[in-house]
């Protein structure tokens, strides 16, 4: 089956990285720590009483204070009043996005996304992304999962250049809004990825020692509402999307508002075609474009709801069952971090398991399998309480049945007796 994943910000939120109403907030708490620039850090905090107010709308008057300021230089004229510490503020406001699009953990990127993506494998897929940061790419590697994103390999090297979509069959990955470790040569549009990246922002460049040298600027395009995709490779990037909603046979939009009017009119160009589901605590689709709405965090859909769908016969059923007015959960990430986290103790993780389990969460039998087979008996056991909801349950019964009698637990097997008589009177 041919699939879209689209991801918006909202998905990274559980990752550590604010939305865009809070990333705006945490900026100018930034500001006044660093008592940068403060009679604009007191504009802002006074744009900041309008709750709509957010970090696209702060880019974007900033963008056009910059084109306005080159304006008039260009004309040989100047401000009337010109804004001090203006060029401080806006580098700082782009350097803040960067900075913390970089701290999503490898860990957590892993659980949110690595089982969704193991269960694409057999599927044609891709994976769209307006978000900067790398939590998809963690957990491909992760996983040893082959992403393309449109860079050749790195081999040896710190740096690769782009090639662009020319090759089919691979698992593809869109950054259509960039990545903290992409970057344009300073003094043009060639675009390169390194290995170890360091957010850039404003004039500020780099250079990386190389057989032939490279002095790099950020190539990200920041969040505004009037967004700069003219530059390479954006063009492609938005060609590859596009071709690939008139493609797909089954499209998810997680962790996004549709506010964007070119995501929501492919989100409607989609809906109308084949089945289209938008993910979200308190999403909304727009009114009479059709498609499903699945009010669950990303943690939940990703890490099992989603997974489950594309392992089961039938995914859209699967999906579509999902789908209605019911109260939506509070996240699973930190409970499946705490559960799966050997370093903890066993008290902490069996109280993990149970909340998760008290959910009625289907997850994959790949996630509950380490649990199942987990040195410590208490964990095995309460593992055990997953199972029932599991689709592929009858494989999993079957390991607990060879584990009681391999570690001879007793406690272990009476539970799983338990289970068994559960699951025939169901």
């Amino acid at each position: 089956m041919r699939i879209l994943v689209f991801s918006g910000a909202g998905t990274s939120v559980e990752l550590g990285v604010p939305a865009m109403r809070d990333m705006v907030v945490r900026l100018n708490e930034y500001f006044k720590e660093r008592q940068l620039t403060p009679a604009l850090a007191d504009k802002l905090t006074e744009f900041l009483k309008d709750p709509s107010y957010d970090m696209e709308q702060l880019i974007e008057q900033l963008d056009q204070m910059t084109a306005g300021t080159d304006a008039f230089t260009r004309w040989g004229t100047t401000l009337i009043a010109p804004i001090e510490g203006f060029g401080v503020f806006r580098q700082e406001a782009e350097w803040f996005v960067n900075h913390v699009c970089e701290r999503v953990e490898a860990g957590n990127a892993n659980l949110m996304w690595g089982a969704s993506l193991e269960a694409l494998a057999g599927h044609h897929a891709v994976i769209a992304t307006t978000n900067y940061d790398r939590a998809i790419e963690m957990a491909a590697a992760r996983r040893n999962i082959k992403l393309y994103d449109g860079f050749a390999d790195f081999g040896e090297d710190e740096w690769t250049h782009w090639k662009g979509f020319t090759g089919q069959g691979e698992k593809k990955l869109l950054k259509v809004h960039g990545s903290t470790d992409w970057y344009h040569s300073a003094e043009g549009d060639d675009v390169w990825k390194l290995r170890h990246p360091m957010p850039l922002f404003g004039r500020v460049t780099m250079q990386v020692d190389a057989p032939n040298p490279l002095k790099l600027r950020s190539a990200a395009i920041l969040p505004s509402r009037e967004k700069k995709m003219n530059l390479h490779p954006y063009p492609d990037l938005a060609f590859e999307f596009r071709r690939t909603v008139d493609e797909a046979e089954l499209a998810i939009f997680i962790g996004t508002s549709l506010r964007d009017p070119d995501m929501r009119n492919l989100y409607r160009k989609s809906a109308q075609r084949i089945p289209t589901f938008v993910v979200g605590r308190s999403v909304q689709i727009p009114a009479g474009t059709g498609g499903g709405v699945i009010r669950q965090t990303a943690s939940k859909f990703l890490g099992a709801t989603f997974p489950s769908a594309l392992l089961s016969t039938d995914p859209s059923g699967f999906l579509h069952a999902q789908c209605g007015e019911r109260q939506p959960d509070n996240g699973i990430l930190d409970h499946l971090a705490t559960a799966t986290d050997v370093s903890r103790d066993h008290r902490s993780r069996c109280d993990a398991i149970e909340r998760l389990a008290d959910a009625s969460i289907s997850f994959p039998a790949g996630t509950i399998r380490p649990l199942l087979h987990d040195d410590h008996s208490e964990v095995r056991t309460f593992a055990l309480a997953l199972v029932a909801s599991c689709g592929d349950n009858s494989t999993l019964l079957a390991e607990a049945k060879t584990i009681a009698e391999r570690t001879n637990d007793t406690g272990f097997r009476q539970e799983l007796e338990i289970l068994e008589n559960l699951l025939r009177r169901a």
